[in-house]
């Protein structure tokens, strides 16, 4: 009879895990409103990797683009080898939503021993693939899963689980998450620290893989060149963007932060600093286990910091704002930002002795995740991949000597285009 009721249970558990894991991805797919995700392929998505799959060999899953290794996007893209062009959007957008919510159920278990509360767990880990900053650049595309790699690193580097599939699960993420973007040395300060303070096997094991797997990055970026910022850099910037961007954007979410930008310009810093520190002041951070808050104010400084790299590197005025103007471009870079800001605050109500801290969180975070479904984005506006791939296969067609037809990405002013070869869609 325990036996029977062994089973029951762990079937249970297992039928709930996949249901979660299904609603997950099912979220990030429809999300896109217009041309859905599934008929739609991202810019590099398809011009970089899933191009690049058609003509190069596997091993060169280490090339770089934009100056740096994408192992990962590289990685998922080559099955796209056997399947039918047909089929390419479809499989491209599932399976990134896929890897983001596998990475976010890491996420999720990795919080345990720092986050008590299951609501505040299970909110960040929504966060990370519902997240309204991540609509307009981060939706269901392995372009950007390297943000989402970089936060998962985080919480590799900081997880207290210490078992043998645990810590071989830290080590992997932290190197997919090296090998896929150099922003992941941003997390080498808080792994030396962790392994200064903690002095665990475990850990070492971890930035070990952090740092073999940032010098094959190196030798990358040493192969490929170093690349241009894409727009100048301002310094007095950059605390303007973060405020809006970053701390407006978690507490308001992109869909309220649009009109109230529009309607009261800097002002909206002023009240989104209040709101938060307000939300620090009620859960009486000075009170809260020494853990708890270093891991608060780490984050907290790491948010800043990342931001503060990531955009500098790329170019302040791609997130420049203009007064009445609402601009959604570089969203991806902010990402990471609003997430540890998230963690910073839930660590600090998690502990707290006011447990409304605790829900008002929980349904201010679940609020913004769900204004944010149906939010536009590049690809909302499509073409189609379908009908794509009919206008390409006609071109094919018609013409004996066309090797190779165009399919469109994105249409203008982006007017993003890939190739592929005619031999693949006969």
């Amino acid at each position: 009879m325990l036996m029977t009721m062994s089973r029951r249970a762990y079937a249970a558990r297992v039928s709930l895990g996949a249901g979660i894991v299904v609603a997950a991805v099912a979220l990030q797919l429809v999300r896109q409103p217009g041309s859905r995700t599934w008929n739609t392929v991202w810019a590099e998505d398809g011009f970089v990797f899933t191009a690049d799959s058609y003509t190069k060999p596997a091993w060169s899953i280490f090339e770089g683009y934009a100056g740096y290794a994408h192992v990962v996007p590289r990685l998922l893209v080559l099955p796209v080898r056997i399947l039918p062009v047909s089929a390419v959007a479809a499989y491209l957008a599932i399976v990134s939503a896929l890897v983001g919510t596998l990475l976010a159920l890491f996420i999720v278990r990795s919080m345990s021993g720092w986050i008590d509360s299951t609501a505040q767990r299970v909110l960040v880990g929504l966060m990370a693939v519902l997240a309204p900053v991540s609509a307009f650049e981060v939706t269901a595309n392995v372009a950007n899963l390297a943000w989402l790699l970089v936060f998962a690193a985080f919480w590799a580097v900081v997880s207290q689980r210490r078992g043998a599939v645990d810590v071989g699960l830290r080590a992997l993420v932290m190197s997919l998450a090296a090998l896929t973007t150099p922003v992941a040395v941003l997390v080498l300060p808080w792994a030396i620290v962790i392994v200064a303070v903690r002095r665990r096997r475990d850990d070492v094991i971890v930035v070990a893989s952090l740092l073999v797997s940032l010098a094959v990055q190196w030798l990358a970026i040493q192969a490929f060149g170093r690349v241009t910022a894409f727009t100048g850099s301002t310094v007095r910037e950059l605390p303007e963007e973060y405020g809006v961007r970053v701390l407006g954007s978690a507490v308001f979410g992109e869909r309220l932060l649009d009109p109230l930008w529009r309607h009261l310009g800097l002002a909206v810093i002023v009240l989104a600093l209040a709101i938060a520190v307000a939300f620090v002041l009620a859960a009486r951070p000075l009170h809260l286990p020494r853990e708890q808050q270093l891991l608060a104010a780490g984050a907290l400084v790491a948010s800043g910091v990342t931001f503060g790299w990531v955009v500098w590197e790329r170019g302040t005025e791609l997130l420049r704002l203009h007064g009445g103007e609402w601009n959604s471009s570089g969203s991806r870079y902010a990402v990471v930002p609003v997430l540890l800001l998230v963690v910073a605050l839930a660590v600090l109500a998690d502990r707290a002795s006011r447990r409304w801290l605790r829900t008002t969180l929980v349904v201010q975070g679940l609020l913004v995740i769900a204004l944010s479904l149906g939010q536009q984005n590049p690809r909302s506006l499509g073409p189609a991949w379908s009908s794509e791939i009919d206008r390409a296969r006609q071109v094919c067609t018609a013409s004996d000597a066309s090797r190779i037809a165009t399919v469109q990405l994105a249409p203008e002013p982006l007017d993003l285009q890939m190739s592929v070869p005619c031999v693949r869609l006969r």
